[in-house]
């Protein structure tokens, strides 16, 4: 039986899209025939299916071994969290949540796979290939520490009550993206005017890797500066320490959100506290 490595069950899976990654701990490499791999639950039961028959396939194809590990979402960020932190790691897991990616590549944390990605290459995109790049202040060098795996798409949801209060319908909003922000910032002014103070005319969220992972969804300023992705414009070498800032008031974030009640977390006073002056806002 031919031994298992991070690069052998990489080199026998199909890349599937852009946005999530899988990532790969510093470890030893001992050569073996089993790895050991984690996985977010699907939200739908479709995905695990497909997840399972995928590693089922490459098993059979390799005669290798997979011990595949389907864990809910939450739990999840928090085992592979804990898990990082003791250095006992199994050895391949998705990139959950997200932001893991730069966080531990900087500490120099991941295993450089690099040649892997090479050999597929010609079947990503550029914004794949991208969300799957993090900078290494060890190394001082940017790689590959994990390979696209599926994409995802980002929705618009629009309150339609704010809308029409503005006096417009659903069928008024532009079908072109700049006239379509200009609309929201339109609809945003004329409420405000009428008195709704803590309404956004367009709300993003701001997270690390959102800087690649789907431009599309990058905040546009409303005084119609350029928009682009985090750390536009910076010089390279300035873009880590970005990052970083960007990770850590990320995280404090969510830290503060947990602790809020159940009650106080939608629109009551504790969760207006968290979120004013940190664009993070209603979307009309």
């Amino acid at each position: 039986m031919a031994y298992l490595s991070r690069r052998s069950v990489l080199r026998g899976s199909v890349a599937l899209g852009a946005s999530r990654v899988l990532a790969f701990p510093h470890v030893a490499k001992a050569a073996a025939t089993t790895a050991s791999m984690w996985f977010a639950q699907g939200f739908v039961q479709d995905e695990d299916v497909s997840l399972r028959k995928a590693v089922a396939d490459y098993e059979k194809a390799s005669g290798n071994k997979i011990e595949l590990s389907i864990i809910p979402f939450a739990p999840e960020r928090q085992k592979i969290i804990s898990a990082l932190t003791s250095g006992v790691v199994p050895d391949i897991l998705d990139s959950n949540p997200g932001e893991i990616l730069q966080i531990y590549a900087w500490q120099d944390r991941w295993v450089d796979v690099s040649d892997v990605v090479e050999t597929q290459k010609a079947q990503f995109s550029e914004t794949a290939l991208q969300a799957a790049q993090a900078y290494n202040n060890v190394t001082k060098k940017s790689r590959f520490y994990g390979v696209p795996l599926r994409a995802a798409v980002v929705p618009c949801h629009i309150w339609r009550p704010l809308v029409e209060k503005d006096g417009f319908k659903i069928e008024d909003i532009p079908k072109t993206w700049d006239a379509y922000f200009d609309f929201f910032k339109k609809v945003q002014d004329n409420l405000r005017k009428q008195g709704e103070r803590k309404v956004y005319g367009l709300g993003f969220p701001r997270r690390s890797e959102c800087r690649h992972q789907g431009r599309q969804t990058a905040s546009r300023r409303p005084e119609g500066q350029a928009g682009g992705h985090q750390g536009g414009g910076l010089p390279r070498r300035r873009l880590p320490g970005r990052l970083r800032a960007a990770e850590r008031d990320q995280l404090e974030r969510r830290r503060r959100q947990q602790r809020l009640s159940r009650e106080a977390h939608g629109d009551g006073r504790r969760r207006d506290a968290v979120d004013r002056g940190r664009g993070q806002g209603q979307a009309p």
